[in-house]
């Protein structure tokens, strides 16, 4: 388990070179990953760098959970080369998330969201967040950026289907409205509430007397 404090990493007053000397070599590996995309997308190019961290006992045991329907939320993190899950309970409402979050590093949200679309009966959606608050470290940063590909390998190995992903920034954004607009955008909300028009009944003619 990692606890809130752990996570929120506050940048020590250091100088780049000590920075570096303090960092893994798997850490300065996803510094290096993190530039090249960062290069590659300024050029328009695409790149697929990924790292692969392994799922710590709690992390394996909760996304297993998910699986099976008896958990529907997990929040990961980055620790010691090791995707681990913050002390987090296994279900929640939408409006309890933003508490349960970092607020000055990032993490991964898995959610099953529990909800009612515009058109058609309850259901819950699979749903993932790559939180990543701009307070966070840049170390952090480029960290997590670069293994989100890797957690979400993860989730397929559990047998969990996404059915969306998208990042956020400002945590304030982790809410239902949120989800709404990223899962039906307004111009399919809008469709799903307009009525076809009604068709064309017989044209009744008042009948005049001889």
């Amino acid at each position: 388990w990692a606890s809130l404090d752990e996570v929120d990493v506050v940048e020590a007053t250091q100088s780049d070179a000590a920075k570096l000397a303090l960092m893994t070599k798997v850490e300065r590996m996803a510094i290096d990953d993190a530039k090249q995309a960062a290069i590659e997308a300024a050029g328009e190019k695409v790149s697929s760098a990924s790292l692969a961290f392994p799922l710590s006992s709690s992390a394996s045991a909760r996304l297993s959970a998910f699986s099976s329907g008896a958990a529907s939320l997990a929040v990961l993190t980055i620790a010691r080369e090791t995707i681990e899950l913050i002390d987090t309970p296994t279900e929640a409402n939408a409006s309890a998330l933003q508490p349960m979050l970092p607020q000055r590093a990032p993490a991964y949200l898995l959610y099953r969201w529990a909800h009612t679309p515009p058109a058609g009966e309850a259901t819950a959606t699979p749903i993932f967040l790559y939180c990543c608050p701009e307070e966070s470290p840049v170390r952090a940063k480029m960290l997590h950026a670069s293994t989100k590909g890797g957690v979400i390998a993860h989730f397929k190995e559990a047998g969990i289907q996404i059915a969306k992903s998208f990042e956020v920034s400002d945590l304030a954004d982790v809410t239902e409205s949120l989800f709404f607009s990223e899962l039906y955008p307004p111009e399919e909300q809008q469709q799903a509430f307009s009525r076809p028009a009604p068709r064309a009944g017989r044209k009744l003619t008042k009948r005049r007397d001889a």
